[in-house]
């Protein structure tokens, strides 16, 4: 059987296989072989781990935030709400053409994304592609609105959380701290600085070796970690995304339920039509986001005061600053030299995935 045919094989049982808790599992091994399969037909040559959705410059701004719900949770409302303004130029996904508006704060600009509307009961090849369209945009997000109605939050909310954790975006989770170095010989090692009750040697060996066609690796963590952990690490697929849980049409709710879903269920109950704590909305955005300057030191010795860049704390090693301000040194990266606050004394020797923070100096040097 040709690579191609296995890849629609997948996809066709992906496209048969219904999204819930019971199914994710399955479905998460199956997207790991199918990135796998679709490296072999096409590898990325580009030398770095920011791979696939996150490789999406943003045209105009410095961070994307996208409103994602179901159709007539009020997503249009909140978008229209408060965006500032419409971006210069428009977006395309898979046919799909969408215009992002912008908020501005002291120099630093979000996108926001009014996403098309996620449904479990799509009609057709339409509604389905749609949803696809849909969850490709959310993936390509920094920060994620999951919109919901006040009347039916859970409802809402599972299904939505399901969809977007089957096509690899992991819901206000980190990274986990998992390396794994392919070696021609010597079968799977799987070494680990603390116990692994949720995971056994056996386990990772069969795998790793069955699942995804690695014959002999080393795998490393010194975290706990489970199986779908090393599944995502596997696939390289997976975006990690911080989200936050909206109650939109809050007006309706008596002061008591506003209450018991605030500070049992770690909901914000807002009201688009109204307003109500949309205000509180925006600053948990922009704090979530986290945006900051970082500024670059050219090969002559110069920084550059005029045009700093702009990264987020979600997204701020220095193979990020070097994504933003020249993607061709990530193939030729050396290392750094770091002036500033993340640094133990300046300048520092530092490696791509050292992290940066506030009105630190960057200079880069290359092979």
């Amino acid at each position: 059987m040709s690579i191609q045919q296995k890849i629609n094989d997948i996809e066709l049982e992906l496209s048969r296989t219904q999204v819930n808790k019971a199914t994710m599992h399955h479905i998460c091994l199956l997207r790991g072989k199918l990135v796998k399969y679709r490296k072999m037909l096409a590898p990325i040559k580009f030398e770095s781990c920011i791979t696939g959705e996150e490789l999406k410059s943003f045209d105009y701004g410095d961070a994307r935030v996208g409103i994602v719900g179901m159709s007539g949770v009020g997503k249009t409302t909140l978008f229209e709400l408060i965006k500032e303004e419409d971006a210069d130029g428009k977006y395309e996904s898979n046919g799909y053409k969408y215009i992002p508006g912008i908020i501005e704060s002291d120099g630093k600009r979000l996108e926001l994304i009014d996403v098309p509307a996620i449904n479990d009961n799509f009609n057709g090849n339409k509604g389905k592609n749609r949803n696809k369209i849909g969850l490709d945009i959310a993936k390509t997000c920094d920060v994620l609105i999951i919109l919901c109605d006040g009347t039916k939050e859970e409802e809402l909310k599972d299904l939505l959380v399901n969809q977007l954790e089957a096509v690899g975006i992991r819901i206000n989770k980190k990274r986990p701290s998992i390396s794994i170095e392919k070696k021609e010989r010597g079968g799977i090692k799987f070494n680990s600085s603390c116990e692994q009750p949720d995971l056994t040697t056996d386990r990772v060996i069969e795998l790793v070796q069955k699942e995804f066609l690695i014959e002999s690796a080393e795998i490393k963590t010194n975290e706990r970690i489970t199986e779908q952990d090393l599944i995502d690490t596997l696939t390289g697929d997976v975006k990690y995304i911080q989200c936050l849980f909206v109650l939109n049409k809050c007006d309706i709710l008596d002061d008591e339920t506003k209450e018991t879903l605030t500070n049992e269920k770690s909901w914000l109950c807002i009201s688009a039509d109204d307003g109500e704590n949309v205000d509180v909305l925006l600053e948990k955005i922009w704090e979530i986001v986290g945006l900051f300057k970082v500024y670059p030191k050219t090969k002559t010795g110069i920084i550059d005061l005029d045009h700093p860049i702009i990264l987020s704390y979600l997204t701020s090693s220095v193979e990020y600053f070097c994504f933003k301000y020249n993607k061709s040194l990530l193939n030729d990266f050396k290392y750094a030299l770091v002036w500033g606050n993340s640094v133990a004394h300046s300048p520092q020797q530092v490696n791509k995935d050292h992290l940066l923070q506030e009105d630190d100096t960057v200079q880069i040097f290359t092979k």
